[in-house]
């Protein structure tokens, strides 16, 4: 369980990352749809709750482990989002392949998927989006619990 909490995290942050963009695109700036790029913005994430299943995977080889994580996106000390991460371990070295969804109420979706390496930074791509986010790309990097995305 150990190594599953410590790739939600990341992957978690990305999507408060994405959340608050959602925001703040709101607030007055263009949106994705519009063509124009956005500034890259930094964000934090925090776990709500979280559960993981082993599926005969052990410490020293984590691969088929599963996890699912739900967070919230916070900005400025206030909640703007919030999002879920299904991940799976695809290796002894502990790197796991992560699905993540975030919604921003009343603004839409960003959907992103990546691979978290086993330390360092964790990159995720945004494969799509709803709402203001419809045809959204670009990417979020996670570093702990804080996140930057950019879009394209």
């Amino acid at each position: 369980m150990t190594v599953v909490s410590r790739r939600l995290v990341p992957f978690a942050a990305v999507l408060a990352v994405a959340v608050t963009l959602a925001v703040w695109i709101t607030a007055g700036a263009a949106s994705p749809r519009s063509g124009t790029m956005l500034p890259t913005m930094h964000f934090h994430v925090v776990p709500i709750s979280g559960h993981s299943s082993q599926n005969g995977a052990t410490q020293k080889n984590p691969a088929g482990a599963t996890y699912q994580e739900a967070f919230k996106l916070v900005s400025d000390g206030k909640m703007i989002g919030s999002g879920f991460i299904v991940g799976t371990f695809v290796n002894k070295a502990g790197a796991a392949f992560q699905n993540i969804s975030v919604v921003f109420p009343g603004r839409g979706r960003i959907e992103l998927q990546g691979v978290a390496p086993p330390s360092g930074n964790s990159p995720s791509v945004i494969t799509g989006g709803t709402g203001i986010f419809a045809g959204a790309s670009g990417k979020a990097v996670s570093h702990n619990k804080n996140v930057t995305v950019t879009f394209s």
